[in-house]
Order: C-alpha cells, then structure tokens, then sequence
C-alpha cells in the first residue's frame, strides 16, 4: 500500500480545487479490472459472491440483523429506499444523511422536509428498523452550532444512537489545521447531544484534516465529554497507515462502533482517495483490508455497520444492492466462524 504524505496533498490534487471524488480513477479501474472474479475461490468455497443471500441469516455468532448498512454503500438514495432495501435484505439497522460533508447539497434531504420526514418514519416502522447513526457534521469553520441543534433533535426522535463527524478539508498551504478550534466544536455538540441520549463520534480520513485514528481519538480525549469517541471505518483505517494491534490503543469507553469495509488496495495519490472511499470500494471480503485480523481487535458487542459502495453496482435499485451488500457480509462472517478458536 502507498499512500502519498499529508504534505504532497497539493502537488497531487492541484492547487485551486478540491478534487471531486465523483470523477473517474484510472488507478482505481486499474485495480477493479485485475482483481478477483466473482466464480474466483474465496475463504475455500467457489462462486460465494454468485449466490443469493437468504433474508434472515446469522453471520456465524452475529445476527445479520444486528448489522447497520450505512447510507453510502448506496450511493445516498432515497433513504426511503435504502431503509425498506436494507430491511428486505436482513439488515436491522441503517445509516442516514442529515448534513453534507461537501459542497454539494444532499439530494434526498430529510431535515427541513416534513413530507420526507414522514415517509422515513413510516418505512422504519413497517419495516422494524432501527437507526444506528445520523451524519455528516464536519468539524470546520463552515458549521454552525445553531444548524446542529435541530438536526440533533430530529436524529433523537428517529431513535439514531450515534453522531459522526469528520474532519473539514485540508489546508491549500498544506499547513495543518489548529485543533483547538475542532474541540471546542466538538465539545458543543457533545454538549448538545447529550441530553438526547446521543454519542459523537469523530471518523478518520486520510484526505481531511483529521487524517488518521490517532488524531481522531486526541479530539476526542480533550472534549473530557464522556459521549464522544472515535468511529473506526475500515478503509480509511487502512488507507491511513493503521494495523490492526493499533486497536488495542483506542480505550473501548472512546471506541463507539465500526464500518466495516474493504479495498482494492491499489496505491493512489491523496486526490483520488474520495473517489474510491464514496463510490469504488472493494466488495467486503474480496479486497486487501485484514478485517478478521482488525475485528479481533474490536471489544465484544460493538456495534458493526457496513459501508461499502461499489462501482460496479452504481446501477442496481437499492434493494439489489443491498441484498448483494448482505451476501458479502454472510460470507465473511460465515468464513470467520469457521475459523480455528483464538482461544489460548
């Protein structure tokens, strides 16, 4: 793996424009076309990936049910969509976006659209799905506390536990952002929170300003605030330079749940790692990620999500997708079970 230094952002991604990561990625097709088919031998078992996944399933010792599928594995849809997909494909719980991370507004907002609104709390209650997080909130100059509040309420009545965060985008000096700015933020949407019964986590990426686990889990520690902790997505984990015992780091108190992910693992400069991270991850299981060895390392029972947007599904309806999403998921779990105990 190559990831290109936090100081060559710039040369690499140009100096006047954030690179939009809906562009293609000659390195990334690059990667897709060579990797693994899906008739190719996996975990010992031929053509897992061709099956149909059965719509109640038990991932080794994890109900299937038990497992969020996050907003971004398709594609931001209509979250009308990817609540009754998600149900459909027997996952219990999902993901939904109530602010952008961008400059690109949202296309299916849910705050502010009573209509939309309505419908979402009508899918979660004819489905029985449950709402594990809420997100973007960048932690920038850009965001203003008093848009937080109500986004926070509405997440609340939607029975969502958890916040995420992300860092804002990096300097064009290639200077590195002052962290007293983003805890003081931070620390007000903790407080915020709070009330609501509400966690903040602080997710990691190498092409923003809170590149890695690291400085995630330091923003964390000094809120002091007990309800604010670190979000462990595994690509970026992985693309950041972390290994698995690194875990062992991260307090389980500040370790609030995981998205579970894969790569290509094709070395890209820093201006084309949102294109991969938004649209063209590795099915989960098939790429280069060590999920079974990071999973080791995660506390028992925390909660798992899976993000996991492939470019080559981009045209499926939602429901095809994420059933696809919940056979990856089966059969990496499935795979993990069968697995020699650790024990010892």
């Amino acid at each position: 793996m190559q990831v290109v230094a936090r100081g060559e952002r710039r040369s690499r991604a140009g100096s006047s424009a954030w690179p939009d990561p809906r562009s293609p990625s000659p390195a990334l097709d690059r990667a897709v076309a060579a990797g693994p088919k899906p008739s190719e031998r996996l975990y010992g078992e031929p053509g897992v990936f061709d099956r149909e996944p059965r719509r109640s399933t038990v991932i080794g010792a994890v109900p299937l049910s038990a497992i969020g599928l996050a907003d971004l594995t398709l594609e931001r849809t209509d979250p009308r969509l990817l609540i009754r997909g998600a149900a459909a494909a027997g996952f219990g719980k999902v993901g939904l976006s109530l602010a952008s991370a961008t400059d690109r507004a949202l296309d299916h907002p849910i705050l502010g659209e009573p209509a939309t609104e309505r419908a979402v709390r009508v899918a979660l209650a004819e489905t029985g799905t449950a709402v594990l997080d809420v997100e973007a909130f960048v932690l920038g100059p850009a965001t203003r506390i008093e848009t937080v509040r109500p986004a926070f309420e509405l997440a609340a009545s939607l029975g969502a536990r958890f916040v995420l965060t992300l860092g804002d985008r990096p300097r064009r000096d290639g200077r590195a952002a002052e962290p007293e700015p983003k805890v003081e933020l931070l620390a007000r949407m903790a407080e915020i929170a709070a009330p609501l019964g509400l966690s903040v986590g602080v997710e990691a990426m190498p092409f923003r300003d809170v590149p890695t686990w690291r400085e995630a889990l330091a923003l964390a520690d000094a809120t002091g605030a007990p309800n604010v902790g670190v979000i462990l997505d595994l690509l970026h984990f992985f693309r950041g330079g972390g290994r698995p015992e690194d875990i062992a780091a991260i307090p389980p108190g500040r370790l609030l749940y995981a998205q579970l992910a894969d790569s290509f693992g094709a070395p890209l400069p820093m201006a084309e790692l949102p294109h991969e991270a938004r649209h063209a991850r590795a099915p989960l299981g098939r790429g280069v990620v060590p999920i079974h060895a990071i999973l080791d390392g995660l506390p028992e029972g925390l909660p798992l999500a899976v993000e996991c947007p492939v470019a080559a599904d981009a045209g499926l309806p939602a429901e095809a997708r994420a059933l696809k999403v919940a056979g990856w998921t089966t059969a990496l779990f499935a795979a993990r079970a069968r697995r020699p105990s650790r024990a010892g």
